[in-house]
């Protein structure tokens, strides 16, 4: 079939569904008229076919097999930990080379001491110095770790004296 006979089907499908005739339909393209007949008329027997209607007992059935499969599906696994989630994230990663172990694990090590003696520095630093962002960030995330409102107080009374 052709790309242009395709699009003159689909064009009068749409017909069809909205009411039109078959005869109407090949009456607006009268040169590929023979080609799209059968077409236009398997489709619009198609449509004249009742709509089967599912008995009530098999509805009720299915629907009893769907939420008890849905039930056995959650209760048979729960859904992961996050450690098991880390651990199936690493586990899907390759194998570094010894080399490369070793240059990611002093990158890490240089990562957390430099982080750890900016926040210390930044501890003492004024508004308007350039380690103060740090301090401010700090002392944000201190608050957020901070579980009980009792904690919050005591931090937000520290960070005023300071």
């Amino acid at each position: 079939m052709s790309r242009d006979i395709e699009t003159l089907l689909e064009e009068c499908l749409l017909q069809l569904r909205a009411g039109a005739s078959v005869e109407e339909c090949l009456a607006r393209y009268p040169e590929q008229a023979e080609a799209l007949r059968p077409y236009l008329t398997l489709m619009a027997e198609i449509r004249a076919l009742p709509r089967p209607q599912a008995r009530p007992e098999a509805v009720r059935a299915g629907r009893e097999r769907m939420l008890a499969a849905l039930a056995a599906k959650k209760q048979a696994a729960p859904p992961p930990t996050l450690l098991e989630r880390i651990g199936q994230f690493l586990g899907g990663l390759r194998p570094m080379a010894p080399a490369w172990r070793a240059a990611v694990a002093m990158l890490l090590v240089v990562v957390v001491i430099g982080g750890s003696l900016s926040v210390v520095l930044a501890s003492e630093s004024l508004p308007g110095d350039p380690l103060y962002p740090v301090k401010r960030a700090s002392e944000e995330v201190q608050l957020f770790l901070a579980f009980s409102p009792a904690t919050r107080a005591q931090l937000l009374a520290h960070f005023a004296q300071e």
